[in-house]
């Protein structure tokens, strides 16, 4: 049996159907009804404090995550070259 492991850092893409193909046939005629969209997304701005810092994810999500799928000897080097190497020049 093959068990598909969900990883928390993935999420499934985002489509949004923009107009029926019988609505508008041809795809340059779909063009204004993207690019009204994407103004639309791109309005409403991106700031850093929206996101999750990096050092969040990794202790928050990533870490985690490979407590479920890998050996906990792999799991502790990770953890071990995090605390010593990386995450205090993040």
């Amino acid at each position: 049996m093959v068990r598909k492991v969900s990883r928390a850092w993935e999420e499934e893409p985002v489509a949004h159907r923009l107009a029926s193909l019988a609505e508008y046939p041809k795809k340059n005629e779909v063009v204004p009804l993207k690019n009204e969209l994407m103004d639309r997304l791109n309005r409403i701005g991106f700031t850093p404090e929206a996101g999750v810092s990096i050092v969040d994810f990794v202790e928050n999500v990533y870490f985690p995550a490979i407590e479920q799928r890998l050996a906990m000897s792999t799991v502790k080097g990770y953890k071990d070259s995090w605390r010593c190497h990386i995450g205090d020049r993040i």
